[in-house]
């Protein structure tokens, strides 16, 4: 036990009158006062015999990397001390949320953060951040699959939960779900730190204050990576974070949520100013001043440049500009590829579920019109027809029909299922390297947008088969040109 970090934090406590000041990241002893180096033994349930070494001294001239984290388990504090609620690697304040009850969520307002050394200096890096909290619990899921009448509840139940992150109602702490334990109910008895032996509803009781409505339902069992230690939570106060594909997919929901999510630039600045001047607040000024540590009062100016546009060239003499707006489809519509590949007859393969036949169809279809006016030349795929979309399902067609002179693999699937893509992608890249699109048929369901998005299909395929879209004028000969992704948004 030694070896987890809330271990060793217990163990240096017993110590804290040698220290002074400290602050501890689970590895390193950050203190305000050199001392000599110590050898204990300290109990905490057993007996530890330790032994804290020094290693380095901080300097305000020569900043190393390990000062880094310093100045950022301090500002986590200062986070805590504003009761700041940390959800993966942000903090969001739940005092400020906006409800959007007719889509059954909040959204929290939150800050990304992180204090490193630059040319200019240790600077904080400040963004704002939005959590989707929905209103849902996952009792709520739970009931709402039985009342669909599933044919086997437990595994449905797991193949929609796992990995999910959830949210306590009772403390705000997330969790990842590792399984729904259907064996087990909130009257499972465990062990108490103490010795004590207690069941799931009186812990909730006696140290939350929380009745449970439902006794029988059953436990999400959530595993840490770090230490494998079992944490048991009960579906009726755990609520879901983030957004269902039906949600994402839903132009109303993404509407309404967007007008809370997306942050223009004079609102960034405004929130940004604010998390400045709660840095003021007491609480947090208590947290650096006790580090003699100060955050500067306004924000650091960083010189900024526009590029120039580039000019886009197609096959034929058009060029697209793309100043004003970034997407040159519409140009790309009406003329030729500068290099297209065609799909030989019977060198391709759509697989498909039963249910998804029709799509499949009209998919192959309009693919083949949209290309011919780009005069890329589509033969007839392998249309491989399989009874449900289980993973293995997909597997086994596929190892069944591909041949080593195949182009391309195109999947049709009902729902995106991020572990069915992963199987599917890594089979496709290692074992049997082939290029593959995965298409989800709703994509396909709406009339008016089929031709958009089955172009869009048809330049990814060619630019994964190798064909060229487009080009560039590049200044530069024989010179290889690296992108580092450095930003989402």
């Amino acid at each position: 036990n030694a070896e987890y970090m809330g271990m060793r934090g217990k163990i240096l406590r017993g110590l804290e009158q040698k220290f002074g000041v400290t602050v501890f990241d689970g590895y390193l002893l950050f203190a305000q006062e050199k001392f000599p180096d110590i050898e204990a033994v300290v109990t905490v349930e057993v007996e530890y015999k330790i032994k804290v070494v020094h290693t380095n001294v901080l300097s305000t001239q020569q900043l190393p990397p390990t000062a880094a984290q310093l100045f950022n388990i301090l500002l986590k504090r200062c986070h805590r001390s504003l009761n700041l609620v940390p959800v993966s690697r942000n903090y969001f304040d739940p005092t400020k949320k906006v409800e959007i009850p007719q889509h059954n969520v909040e959204i929290w307002p939150g800050y990304a953060t992180s204090i490193g050394s630059y040319q200019a200096g240790v600077l904080l890096n400040v963004d704002v951040a939005r959590k989707v909290i929905r209103t849902q619990t996952v009792l709520n899921m739970l009931n709402e699959l039985r009342q669909s009448k599933v044919s086997n509840l437990e595994e449905k139940a797991n193949s929609l939960l796992q990995n999910a992150i959830v949210m306590t109602a009772y403390n705000n702490k997330t969790y990842n779900i590792t399984r729904i334990d259907f064996t087990r109910t909130p009257r499972f008895e465990f062990t108490l730190r103490d010795g004590k032996t207690i069941t799931v509803e009186e812990h909730l009781k006696v140290r939350y204050g929380i009745t449970l409505r439902e006794r029988n339902q059953p436990l999400i069992v959530s595993i840490k990576k770090k230490t494998t230690e079992e944490i048991l939570l009960v579906p009726e106060v755990c609520r879901m974070t983030g957004l269902t594909d039906e949600m994402i997919e839903d132009f109303r929901v993404m509407k309404d949520i967007g007008e809370h999510t997306r942050v223009y630039p004079p609102q960034r600045v405004i929130d940004l100013e604010q998390y400045r001047k709660s840095l003021d607040s007491e609480p947090a000024k208590k947290v650096l001043k006790e580090w003699e540590m100060e955050i500067a009062p306004t924000m650091f100016d960083v010189p900024g440049r526009v590029l120039p546009p580039e000019v886009i060239h197609l096959n034929s003499k058009q060029q697209a500009n793309n100043q004003d707006k970034p997407d040159w489809t519409n140009f790309v519509r009406t003329d030729s590829l500068v290099q297209s590949i065609p799909l030989k007859d019977q060198k391709w393969v759509v697989i498909f579920p039963a249910r998804e036949e029709n799509s499949a169809s009209i998919f192959v279809t309009t693919l083949r019109q949209v290309a011919s006016q780009m005069s890329i030349a589509i033969g007839d795929p392998v249309m491989l027809k399989i009874e449900n979309d289980l993973t293995q399902s997909y597997v086994a067609a596929l190892k069944g029909t591909l041949k080593p002179d195949f182009q391309l693999v195109v999947f049709l699937e009902p729902t995106k299922k991020k572990d069915r893509y992963d199987e599917l992608k890594q089979l496709l890249t290692t074992t049997m390297p082939l290029p593959s699109q995965c298409i989800c048929s709703k994509t396909l369901g709406k009339e008016k947008a089929l031709k958009s998005v089955c172009l869009k299909i048809c330049l990814q395929i060619q630019a994964k088969c190798g064909g060229e879209l487009w080009r560039v004028d590049i200044p530069l000969s024989n010179t290889m040109i690296v992108g580092i992704d450095v930003y989402h948004d």
